[in-house]
């Protein structure tokens, strides 16, 4: 499960990424507004996103936050690994043991090993644009 920050990360990456471009830039406050974040929490979240260079931002009167196309086209999977600044969703005991591997299985092990390989499909399949336009286009 991702961390309350990376969720509000990915929330706002998916709006972002829907509705920016270099030439769109979209305002704190409109933003928190929209994916329901407090201004407060949000800039955190922005200030985390942009030093990873997950999106852009210029600064000044008309400034705001924006996403490349080469932003935009990257992979979910991609984006998670950055927040959560490791790969221990994809990779950590479920159980929470140090040494879970084949050869010294926790119970559910096996079981888990096919739900990461599916997650891993998942986010490894549609990259940003497309998974915030379908999150656009079905509200």
């Amino acid at each position: 499960m991702l961390s309350k920050t990376s969720r509000y990360g990915v929330r706002a990456l998916l709006y972002i990424a829907a509705h920016t471009d270099e030439k769109t830039l979209m305002g704190i406050k409109e933003l928190s507004k929209n994916v329901e974040i407090s201004t407060p929490m949000l800039s955190k979240v922005l200030q985390f996103l942009t030093k990873r260079e997950l999106i852009a931002s210029k600064k000044g009167r008309n400034g705001g936050f924006y996403m490349t196309d080469v932003q935009k086209n990257q992979h979910l999977m991609h984006v998670i690994k950055k927040l959560e600044q490791s790969e221990a969703l994809i990779t950590a005991c479920m159980m929470g043991q140090k040494h879970c591997d084949t050869g010294n299985k926790c119970p559910y092990h096996d079981q888990v090993a096919s739900i990461r390989s599916a997650l891993q499909a998942i986010y490894n399949t549609d990259t940003i644009i497309e998974t915030a336009l379908k999150i656009k286009n079905a509200l």
